[in-house]
Protein backbone atom coordinates (compact mmCIF):
# COMPACT_ATOMS: atom_id res chain seq x y z
CA UNK A 1 0.00 0.00 0.00
CA UNK A 2 1.48 3.72 -0.80
CA UNK A 3 1.65 6.17 1.62
CA UNK A 4 -1.11 7.88 -0.37
CA UNK A 5 -4.07 5.35 0.84
CA UNK A 6 -6.30 6.50 4.37
CA UNK A 7 -6.90 3.96 7.13
CA UNK A 8 -10.63 4.25 5.41
CA UNK A 9 -9.72 2.20 2.74
CA UNK A 10 -8.90 -1.15 4.87
CA UNK A 11 -10.95 -3.46 6.48
CA UNK A 12 -9.45 -4.69 9.47
CA UNK A 13 -9.37 -8.60 10.52
CA UNK A 14 -11.34 -7.60 13.55
CA UNK A 15 -14.25 -6.06 11.16
CA UNK A 16 -14.73 -9.34 9.11
CA UNK A 17 -16.49 -11.74 10.92
CA UNK A 18 -16.24 -14.65 8.29
CA UNK A 19 -13.24 -16.69 9.91
CA UNK A 20 -11.81 -17.94 7.10
CA UNK A 21 -11.55 -14.66 5.47
CA UNK A 22 -10.55 -12.87 8.99
CA UNK A 23 -7.75 -15.95 9.39
CA UNK A 24 -6.69 -14.88 5.48
CA UNK A 25 -6.22 -11.10 6.37
CA UNK A 26 -4.08 -11.91 9.29
CA UNK A 27 -2.09 -14.02 7.79
CA UNK A 28 -1.58 -11.94 4.17
CA UNK A 29 -2.71 -8.18 5.19
CA UNK A 30 -0.82 -5.07 5.54
CA UNK A 31 -0.31 -3.97 8.56
CA UNK A 32 -2.21 -0.96 9.39
CA UNK A 33 -2.17 1.85 12.02
CA UNK A 34 -4.16 -0.66 14.18
CA UNK A 35 -4.33 -3.43 12.85
CA UNK A 36 -3.44 -6.25 9.63
CA UNK A 37 -5.70 -5.45 7.40
CA UNK A 38 -7.03 -5.84 3.28
CA UNK A 39 -7.49 -3.20 1.18
CA UNK A 40 -11.28 -2.95 -0.29
CA UNK A 41 -9.91 -3.80 -3.18
CA UNK A 42 -8.31 -7.16 -1.92
CA UNK A 43 -11.63 -7.86 -0.30
CA UNK A 44 -13.64 -7.50 -3.52
CA UNK A 45 -10.99 -9.34 -5.15
CA UNK A 46 -11.50 -12.49 -2.77
CA UNK A 47 -15.48 -11.87 -2.42
CA UNK A 48 -16.01 -12.43 -6.08
CA UNK A 49 -13.33 -15.53 -6.00
CA UNK A 50 -15.89 -17.00 -3.43
CA UNK A 51 -19.00 -16.14 -5.61
CA UNK A 52 -17.85 -17.30 -8.48
CA UNK A 53 -16.55 -20.41 -6.62
CA UNK A 54 -19.86 -21.05 -4.41
CA UNK A 55 -22.86 -19.44 -5.83
CA UNK A 56 -24.49 -18.69 -8.92
CA UNK A 57 -26.69 -15.99 -10.79
CA UNK A 58 -30.56 -16.37 -10.84
CA UNK A 59 -32.95 -15.24 -13.08
CA UNK A 60 -34.23 -11.78 -11.99
CA UNK A 61 -37.74 -11.81 -14.00
CA UNK A 62 -39.61 -14.87 -14.97
CA UNK A 63 -39.38 -16.79 -17.62
CA UNK A 64 -42.01 -16.53 -20.41
CA UNK A 65 -44.43 -19.88 -19.09
CA UNK A 66 -43.55 -18.30 -15.35
CA UNK A 67 -45.11 -14.82 -16.49
CA UNK A 68 -48.07 -16.85 -18.41
CA UNK A 69 -48.89 -18.87 -15.48
CA UNK A 70 -48.69 -15.57 -13.29
CA UNK A 71 -50.55 -12.68 -15.23
CA UNK A 72 -52.59 -14.67 -17.75
CA UNK A 73 -54.17 -17.67 -16.64
CA UNK A 74 -56.78 -16.77 -14.28
CA UNK A 75 -56.91 -19.92 -12.58
CA UNK A 76 -53.06 -20.38 -11.58
CA UNK A 77 -52.23 -19.49 -8.23
CA UNK A 78 -48.58 -19.65 -9.36
CA UNK A 79 -46.47 -16.54 -7.63
CA UNK A 80 -43.40 -15.90 -9.67
CA UNK A 81 -40.19 -14.80 -7.03
CA UNK A 82 -36.42 -14.73 -7.17
CA UNK A 83 -34.36 -17.58 -6.20
CA UNK A 84 -31.50 -16.67 -3.69
CA UNK A 85 -30.26 -14.20 -1.59
CA UNK A 86 -29.33 -11.00 -2.16
CA UNK A 87 -26.03 -9.29 -2.50
CA UNK A 88 -25.91 -7.40 0.52
CA UNK A 89 -27.34 -10.32 2.54
CA UNK A 90 -24.95 -12.45 1.48
CA UNK A 91 -22.11 -9.79 1.72
CA UNK A 92 -22.74 -9.29 5.54
CA UNK A 93 -24.20 -12.09 6.85
CA UNK A 94 -22.61 -14.96 4.73
CA UNK A 95 -18.98 -13.15 3.79
CA UNK A 96 -19.11 -11.25 7.49
CA UNK A 97 -18.35 -7.77 5.44
CA UNK A 98 -19.97 -5.08 7.02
Amino acid sequence: MDETESDEQLLCHRCVTDTFLSAEIIKKGKSGVKRRSYTLEQIADRVEEAFEQHFEITNDQPTEEEYWRQHVDKKSAYWWYQNGESLPFLLEDIGGIP
